[in-house]
């Protein structure tokens, strides 16, 4: 969590996971307050979760956003890259 005189500004959710024979870190959501956005808050969260990753010894940090949304753009900015070979299925 990020936050400045008790107020949560920021937090993001993520977990340890074995995919086939290698653990990942999976973030599962991060948010950041929309007045908030764009001060760095979120870089500093991202980069929490990968250096945790780097000093565990796992294979990378994985997450899924939609391609409309403006998150796409922050994670590419802070090198992330498109998986490939990986399929994003879903049911109704």
């Amino acid at each position: 969590m990020y936050e400045e005189d008790d107020t949560i500004i920021g937090c993001i959710f993520a977990v340890c996971k074995l995919s086939g024979s290698k653990k990942e870190v999976y973030i599962n959501e991060m948010a950041v307050l929309p007045k908030r956005q764009g001060q760095g808050i979120g870089r500093q969260l991202l980069n929490a979760v990968l250096e945790y990753s780097k000093e565990e010894g796992f294979a990378g940090v994985v997450l899924y956003t939609s391609e409309y949304a403006p998150a796409a753009k922050f994670y590419e900015k802070n090198g992330f890259k498109l998986s490939q070979g990986t399929i994003c299925m879903y049911s109704e």
